[in-house]
């Protein structure tokens, strides 16, 4: 399964969009609708970014393989992709 197929790039304020819709459902807690996620993502609401938030959207777009175009920021997104190819048994088995 090739998992590398480049699909396009995304530019800083995508990025930057991407990365505040994880933090606002992850480190703050919101379960938005379409129309929050839509504030998030579109018109900039909430500008928070996280660590957290930087990791899952590096591991989105690499499952997507998608890129910024910037070599350093390309580079991090190849590295997430390679720990994510890593991870097989990093989760216990939901029957267990």
């Amino acid at each position: 399964m090739d998992t590398t197929t480049q699909r396009g790039t995304v530019d800083a304020g995508q990025f930057g969009a991407l990365c505040n819709l994880f933090c606002a459902t992850h480190c703050q807690d919101i379960d938005p609708t379409a129309e929050q996620a839509g504030d998030i993502m579109y018109f900039h609401a909430d500008p928070m970014v996280c660590d957290h938030s930087r990791t899952m959207a590096r591991a989105v777009l690499a499952y997507l393989g998608i890129r910024t175009g910037d070599p350093a920021g390309d580079e991090l997104i190849s590295e997430v992709h390679a720990a994510m190819r890593n991870g097989e048994g990093s989760l216990p088995d939901s029957e267990d």
